[in-house]
């Protein structure tokens, strides 16, 4: 089969003709957000879970979710800087 430029001789004649809804690009960005927010999301509930389990009180609790929440700051800090740089 002949190579159509995506690495394979499967035909993606539907993509080509119009009937894609979104690009690779557009795929990737929503993928990075949507995955990345549901990773945090069940990254809270394991914390969460763990701080229940372990008796670990207020002060405990409270450390653990803001190491948490230090990892997502610096994960939307880093988006507004690149965004920022990039003008």
């Amino acid at each position: 089969m002949p190579d159509n430029g995506y690495g394979c001789g499967i035909s993606f004649s539907l993509l080509t003709a119009g009937y894609a809804f979104m690009t690779v690009e557009q795929f990737e960005t929503w993928s990075l957000y949507i995955c990345v927010s549901a990773l945090i999301l069940f990254m809270f509930f394991i914390v969460w879970d763990l701080a229940k389990k372990s008796k670990a009180g207020k002060l405990g609790t409270f450390v653990l979710f803001g190491v948490l929440g230090l990892a997502l700051i610096v994960f939307v800090g880093k988006e507004i800087a690149v965004h920022v740089i990039e003008g």
